[in-house]
């Protein structure tokens, strides 16, 4: 999932928000951890972010007005899914990378 820092949050603020909203899930009752920033001039992303992992192993509560469906991939996987044509958001490959590579 990903979601936009509004005025006035911190990076973190957003992640819990977003979380609930999008997942559904409260993050004082998840395994969850802060990965890393990126910046597009360091890391050439679209934008700046702050990544976290959410490990859980249940379908999520998820928002069906946000999703429409779920899949569990290892980041190895969904490289390999993407490279080979599936449709995504243009930094998740090099966000993938980064981070599980």
């Amino acid at each position: 999932m990903a979601g936009h820092v509004e005025s006035g949050e911190t990076y973190q603020t957003a992640f819990f928000r977003e979380t609930k909203e999008e997942l559904g899930f409260n993050t004082e009752e998840i395994n969850w951890k802060y990965k890393g920033y990126l910046n597009p001039r360091k890391n050439s992303v679209s934008s700046h972010m702050c990544i976290y992992e959410i490990k859980y192993d249940k379908v999520p509560p998820y928002n069906t007005n946000e999703f429409v469906d779920y899949y569990w991939f290892t980041p190895k996987e969904l490289i390999e899914k993407i490279e080979s044509g599936a449709k995504t958001k243009d930094d998740l490959v090099k966000v993938l990378k980064i981070f599980y590579s």
